[in-house]
């Protein structure tokens, strides 16, 4: 099984409020879609991570946001609705 990204539900006002992003310890970037009124989508895309051997192979996914404190959205209570 191969994942290439994932996605979350998220308020519009909480765009401002992701500081940083890490996948299994590395830096990822992130991108927001409009997903209907007051709705966005939070995206990580190309993560090429793979339950079978090979160079992207990983047994787990350990998935990391960091959130701006004093942001819109400080908590993940605020972030994902």
């Amino acid at each position: 099984m191969d994942l290439n990204k994932v996605e979350f539900l998220s308020g519009d006002r909480c765009q401002g409020s992701v500081q940083a992003v890490f996948v299994n310890g590395v830096s990822r970037s992130w991108s927001w879609q409009i997903y209907g009124p007051g709705k966005f989508v939070f995206k990580i895309t190309n993560l090429v991570l793979s339950s079978r051997p090979g160079p992207n192979y990983a047994d787990g996914v350990v998935l990391q946001i960091v959130l701006r404190p004093g942001s819109a959205c400080p908590t993940f209570d605020s972030f994902f609705p």
